[in-house]
């Protein structure tokens, strides 16, 4: 029945934000272990000094995307 169906689109949602969540937990670690990006191949071919925030991680460049609402670390970039 339809309350059956609101019920389970909104445990898939509940289920999906949690994932989310543990996500972002996971690249919030990656990303506080790694060293500042003082230079990286990446970098250099574009001729970009290096930019506060960014960090490398086994010679990956990682970027990390913000959310504005909190401040916090949703996603990195790798590169």
């Amino acid at each position: 029945d339809w309350e059956q169906i609101k019920k389970s689109i909104e445990r898939a949602k509940l289920v999906k934000r949690q994932q989310q969540e543990a996500a972002a937990l996971l690249a919030r670690e990656h990303y506080t272990q790694a060293a500042d990006a003082v230079t990286h191949p990446y970098l250099t071919a574009k001729g970009i000094n290096g930019i506060e925030g960014l960090k490398v991680a086994n010679n990956q460049l990682l970027v990390p995307l913000i959310d504005l609402n909190n401040g916090r670390i949703k996603k990195i970039q790798s590169i």
